[in-house]
């Protein structure tokens, strides 16, 4: 790992290595005007007074999303909801079975509460 220059005030960073840049299609068919770039997260720094029993308080931190247009938000404590979801390789595998015809799905009320 090395120490890439970061912003100071930045409660959370991570150091990438990079993966592959895609150029996105240009809408009329001329030369590619933008690109995404991926990388490969090789390490990971946070605050540590922004953990709490082992979990990052994301909410305490209050980082800038980007919303769309010209639109951000701050995330705060009060604005953090959770919502539970499946593990996507069991669930696919699940899927698979029941449209094979070697399983079935059992469905309950409380499916998803905490």
């Amino acid at each position: 790992m090395v120490k890439p220059p970061r912003v100071k005030e930045s409660p959370a960073a991570f150091e990438c290595k990079h993966w592959k840049t895609i150029d996105l299609p240009h809408p009329e068919g001329g030369k590619s005007t933008y690109s995404v770039v991926f990388g490969l997260v090789v390490g990971i720094y946070i605050d540590e007074s922004f953990i709490k029993d082992g979990i990052v308080d994301t909410g305490a931190m209050r980082p800038i999303a980007r919303l769309g247009y010209m639109d951000y938000a701050v995330v705060t404590p009060e604005t953090i909801f959770s919502i539970n979801t499946f593990s996507f390789g069991s669930g696919i595998n699940r899927a698979r079975s029941v449209r094979e015809g070697r399983g079935s799905v059992k469905v309950s009320r409380n499916a998803g509460a905490s």
